[in-house]
């Protein structure tokens, strides 16, 4: 077999790997030389953390192409990756990339390169005064939201896309006299895919913002002026322009509600640009330390867009739900890239114990890699479009985390409707409503290895009852081999309801990684 040849904007982020392995290994032995007891230990002292690492899995598939008429094959990945994060100093934020390596043994597909990125971060250039917000991504995405679905990105890349985004925001901030803050901000996001049947897609914004909202009062105003422009390469350019002012009354640290109201001029919907008043309320809410409500909702051009948000832990759980609806530049992307929902969780119930956030970072890490747990597990696979879309998304997630057991339950629904109703998209004909959820129990056999099970569930459903269901249970353990590498075993079953291309697969996967 034979590799594709590598791309060339690649070969920089495989040298950094390689590079970056020899110091890390020589950092460790300095470490043993003066006596620290573990690398976690150390690591949890620093505010920055450097983690290289390897990973390679072989997949025996029942049907690598995902179809009715079944065809086997072997998979090798060779998937080497990095993990880098800085909680102090002038540059903070975090990335994960990982560049996997598929070879198929009976050829059954092409080899192929899959890029996994996860990046965010802001760096001070000017001193309380000029910032660069950056963040990025690279994901696996349906072309086809009622199209044939994987739980494997490994498997029947046929309605599977990479997609990549880019977001690159510098701000300036400042005061005026001795209450008044201000910031001004640019913002451009690019997003682009390796589909033909995508669209590739733009937007471009200039902010401006005043008010009081650091000062310590009991009344709190702020104003907002800005511009947003969109492109499409399947689609057009819209314009979006936005006046805003809210006023919050603050009676307590605990409490704050304001009222919402501005104008709205934009041809998202049109072919003309057509204004608009638009109005709501804020209400925000922390009656304890282990409990938080977050709420917004504001009359628009679309009707009514809202972000309501409500935490609550105890000492062994946590439980988290949203609701929102809002617009969307159509990339299937999150505006805001997070380390994943486990992740979140996980770092919610430490808040309490670990105040500083570096410290609990890598906490966070380490005791999702001794329970088993996937930081970055998503439930619904997102999808593109060609326009600005609308999208309400709601999500419950409830996290028990035991001396040995843990269990995640995550739940979600998602309604995705294209706003521009000027050019027709033909992967988006109507509404599209996803729901789905993801169960995982993950119990400790031993302090060097795990045992979990995990049931998942999503189905997407279009216009003239069109809909498509994707069920997948796994069994995995694992173990660590030694302090810098680990084992797993999993067993997949899968199956797929489709009215165009049904299909079933069974899979076991031997993985084993490293950390340098």
């Amino acid at each position: 077999m034979r590799m594709k040849s590598l791309p060339l904007e690649l070969l920089p982020v495989l040298g950094l790997l390689a590079v970056a392995a020899a110091p890390a290994q020589a950092q460790a032995q300095a470490r043993s030389q003066v006596g620290v007891e573990t690398e976690g230990d150390a690591a949890r002292t620093q505010p920055r953390t450097f983690v290289p690492r390897l990973s390679i899995s072989e997949t025996a598939t029942s049907n690598v192409n995902l179809r009715a008429a079944k065809q086997s094959d072997l998979i090798t990945s060779i998937a080497p990756g990095l993990y880098a994060s800085s909680r102090g100093g002038r540059v903070q934020g975090f990335v994960d990339y990982s560049l996997s390596g598929l070879l198929y043994a009976q050829d059954t597909r092409p080899n192929q390169l899959l890029n996994a990125l996860r990046a965010n971060g802001s760096a001070e250039v000017l001193e309380n005064t000029g910032f660069i917000d950056a963040s990025a991504s690279i994901t696996q995405q349906a072309v086809n939201p009622l199209g044939v679905q994987s739980a494997d990105a490994q498997l029947g890349r046929d309605n599977q896309t990479e997609v990549r985004t880019l977001q690159l925001a510098p701000r300036l901030q400042g005061r005026l006299g001795a209450g008044v803050d201000w910031s001004a901000r640019a913002s451009h996001q690019n997003t682009s895919s390796t589909s033909d049947l995508a669209s590739n897609s733009s937007s471009s914004t200039a902010q401006l913002d005043i008010g009081n909202g650091s000062q310590p009062t009991r009344f709190g105003w702020s104003a907002q002026a800005s511009r947003t422009q969109r492109s499409f390469s399947r689609g057009r350019t819209t314009d979006d322009d936005i006046l805003r002012g809210v006023l919050q009354y603050r009676p307590g640290p605990d409490f704050s509600a304001g009222v919402i109201g501005g104008y709205e001029s934009t041809d998202i919907a049109s072919v003309d640009k057509q204004g608009r008043a638009t109005y709501g309320l804020q209400l925000n809410w922390a009656p304890s330390a282990r409990s938080q409500l977050r709420s917004e909702v504001e009359r628009r051009f679309f009707g009514n867009a809202y972000n309501v948000a409500f935490s609550y832990r105890w000492p062994r759980a946590a439980l988290n739900f949203s609701d929102t609806r809002a617009m969307s530049n159509g990339a299937g992307q999150l505006t805001q890239i997070n380390q994943g929902t486990n992740f979140s969780i996980l770092d919610q119930q430490l808040a309490s114990t670990i105040k500083d956030a570096a410290e609990r970072e890598n906490a966070v890490l380490e005791e999702l890699k001794r329970r088993n747990l996937d930081p970055n597990a998503v439930v619904l696979v997102p999808f593109l479009s060609s326009g600005v879309t609308l999208s309400r998304a709601q999500q419950l997630s409830l996290a028990w985390l035991g001396a040995r057991d843990t269990l995640t339950l995550t739940v979600q629904q998602s309604s995705t409707e294209r706003l521009d109703a000027v050019t027709p998209d033909p992967l988006l004909n109507g509404a599209v409503r996803q729901r789905g959820y993801s169960l995982t129990l993950a119990h400790r056999l031993t302090p060097l290895s795990n045992l979990s099970l995990s049931l998942s569930q999503s189905r997407n459903r279009g216009r003239s009852s069109v809909s498509t269901e994707l069920r997948t249970a796994t069994a995995q353990w694992s173990t660590a081999l030694g302090p810098r590498s680990n084992f797993s075993l999993l067993g997949r079953r899968t199956l797929f309801t489709s009215s165009t291309q049904p299909y079933d697969e069974s899979a076991l996967i031997g993985t084993l990684g490293m950390t340098f």
